[in-house]
């Protein structure tokens, strides 16, 4: 199988302030999203073809008839590769920070640096 381990991984999630984008903003946004799903299928392509072309051989010497079109050797491969595809994520972090948020509460990464060590981990509720 191929495995695929994401570690410590930090997403920092902020709103978009529409007031700075503005129409041209949002095609080049949209533009570079389509440009990069291309990109990603045509490489999916080429390594499907790939793989087709090489086990060609193999399945016409076992006598194996493929139907014609090809969908379904495409749809098989896919469906091989995602079977033997194993992901593991260890480490997510997930944080939305907004103004009304960060403006009410300190940065906890600065925070946690400056708090003693007893008080780390702890949680108080108010008052």
């Amino acid at each position: 199988p191929v495995r695929v381990v994401v570690s410590q991984l930090q997403l920092v999630a902020t709103p978009i302030d529409p007031a700075q984008w503005d129409e041209a903003d949002r095609d080049n946004w949209r533009w570079a999203r389509k440009q990069a799903k291309i990109e990603t299928l045509s490489a999916l392509h080429a390594a499907m073809h790939a793989h087709a072309e090489a086990a060609a051989p193999a399945a016409a010497a076992e006598g194996a008839a493929e139907p014609a079109g090809g969908g379904s050797t495409s749809s098989r491969l896919m469906s091989k590769m995602l079977a033997n595809l194993e992901l593991t994520l260890e480490g997510v972090h997930v944080r939305y920070k907004d103004s009304s948020a960060s403006a009410a509460s300190p940065d906890p990464a600065t925070t946690a640096a400056s708090a003693p060590s007893a008080a780390r981990g702890s949680c108080k509720g108010p008052g």
